[in-house]
């Protein structure tokens, strides 16, 4: 049993090598297999039913090692609402695991189940166990004036995950500054700001 799992371990970390070298499309289960040398085709079919599946693998343990630091940050005491939010995204722009991700991610137009599982995620991790709570504190110390936090949560993470994800629209860092300022303003009615000059500065990264 330790074996198996010790391969399934091996697997994913070889396949999150490769992804990230190689884009999730050029990489192919005989790489992953060349790169292993002693685990079979059929060893990995016991883990995984596809690439796919080896992939959403990979996505969830990067994703886990940021909830880490996202965990850290919703429950801080010392921060508002309104801070907690900057530092979440502050976080996510300047984690080597959001960088890992949009470098092996695949074409979500051609791996429409890809974007799928993002807003998947989106919907069952991202707006219940940390956006929602945080506005909700944020309407608690005043920092965020709304009388609706649910849609408030599903507005800023839809800006963030779709409107400025550069796998969706690409675009400048010019377009992608415009955009920032667009949903500050957005905001705005809701008693903050969300892009501050530190999080421009390092957001542009991924234009």
């Amino acid at each position: 049993m330790s074996q198996l799992r010790g391969n399934k371990e091996r697997i994913i970390k070889t396949a999150t090598k490769l992804f990230i070298e190689n884009g999730y499309e050029k990489t192919s289960i005989q790489d992953i297999l060349d790169d292993l040398g002693d685990i079979t085709k059929g060893s990995i079919y016991h883990h995984f039913e596809s690439k796919e599946d080896i992939f959403n693998a990979v996505a969830l343990e990067i994703g886990g090692n940021n909830k880490i630091l996202f965990n850290d940050v919703r429950d801080d005491v010392k921060l508002t609402g309104v801070e907690k939010l900057r530092s979440i995204l502050l976080c996510s722009v300047n984690s080597k695991n959001t960088s890992q991700l949009i470098n092996m991610t695949p074409n979500y137009f051609e791996n429409p189940k890809f974007l799928i599982a993002m807003l998947n995620q989106i919907q069952e991790v991202s707006i219940p166990q940390y956006i929602l709570p945080i506005i909700e504190m944020g309407i608690e110390d005043e920092t965020i004036q709304t009388k609706s936090p649910n849609e408030l949560a599903e507005l800023i993470m839809i800006l963030l995950n779709l409107w400025i994800n550069p796998l969706l629209f690409g675009g400048t860092e010019c377009s992608l500054k415009v955009k920032c300022d667009m949903i500050n303003n957005i905001l705005k009615q809701y008693g903050f700001i969300l892009f501050d000059e530190e999080i421009m500065s390092n957001i542009a990264q991924y234009k």
